[in-house]
């Protein structure tokens, strides 16, 4: 386990200096042992001679390191983009973070925890997997956080579409972006057909888009689309198997605000997305 995480955290480390590439290596490990990203529980893992208190104190100080997780990143992506290819699903998901009993953590902003359906304080996330729809392997591209009371924030929107920019850049735009219903606005949909990019939306129901020369609400559309496709899926939930099967359909529509863009859209019973 130590010598195939040992060469997976030198590619991660290149171009960094000896003691970061230590460092990136115990962290790897140290958070697969201990199952956590707390530095103390990290620190027990490692079995050092010195104290525990010693080891904390080196791991902070590496994590302060100047441009250390930008390096990371970048080699992160150039490791992963071969395997992204025309049809790979980029899988985008803006989440958060939220740190329930913190206090002085800097730049703790407000977020809203899913979980307990509630606001709290914590971090915004921005995260990208690669995977291809046949298969159940996940390749991390990007894992972003930040907050909307730090120096320089500009909006949500520009983060998640600097990410996209940076994966596109280094996949020389391959694969398909998906992203749930919160990707479901002006601001990210026509950069993103502005840019070219592939990209399958999950979208709100009461969206207006163009049909047949007419102003349509997307639930009615999708209320009237002939469903000429047909699909059988299982889905694992709580350690049981789910057979679902489902009818599915498309129109070709116009986007509203972007005439010259014609989208084709897929309507299933359940949900309707953007293709």
């Amino acid at each position: 386990m130590r010598e195939k995480i040992g060469v997976f955290s030198g590619v991660l480390s290149n171009g960094t200096p000896k003691v970061a590439g230590r460092f990136v290596q115990e962290m790897i490990y140290g958070i697969q042992a201990s199952q956590s990203v707390v530095l103390t529980k990290i620190g027990r893992t490692l079995e050092e001679e010195v104290s525990l208190k010693k080891v904390e104190e080196r791991l902070s100080r590496q994590l302060l390191r100047r441009g250390l997780g930008q390096k990371i990143q970048n080699n992160l992506l150039k490791l992963a983009a071969p395997l992204v290819s025309k049809d790979t699903l980029l899988i985008l998901d803006p989440s958060d973070i939220r740190k329930k009993y913190a206090k002085k953590m800097q730049y703790l902003g407000t977020v809203h925890d899913g979980s307990e359906n509630e606001l709290g304080t914590g971090y915004w996330t921005c995260n990208v997997v690669a995977a291809e729809v046949d298969s159940s392997t996940i390749v991390p591209l990007v894992g972003q956080l930040y907050s909307a009371e730090a120096p320089g924030f500009i909006s949500e929107n520009h983060e998640i579409l600097s990410v996209m920019k940076i994966v596109a850049a280094a996949t020389k735009k391959r694969g398909m972006w998906v992203i749930d219903r919160g990707g479901d606005r002006r601001k990210l949909i026509e950069p993103m057909l502005k840019s070219q990019y592939r990209f399958l939306i999950r979208l709100v129901g009461h969206r207006y888009l163009l049909w047949s020369g007419k102003e349509m609400l997307a639930r009615d559309l999708a209320q009237n689309c002939p469903m000429l496709y047909a699909e059988t899926m299982v889905k694992v939930d709580d350690g049981k198997e789910k057979v679902y099967h489902v009818e599915f359909g498309y129109r070709n529509i116009l986007y509203c605000s972007c005439q010259d863009f014609f989208l084709s859209f897929i309507f299933d019973k359940i949900r309707f997305c953007i293709t």
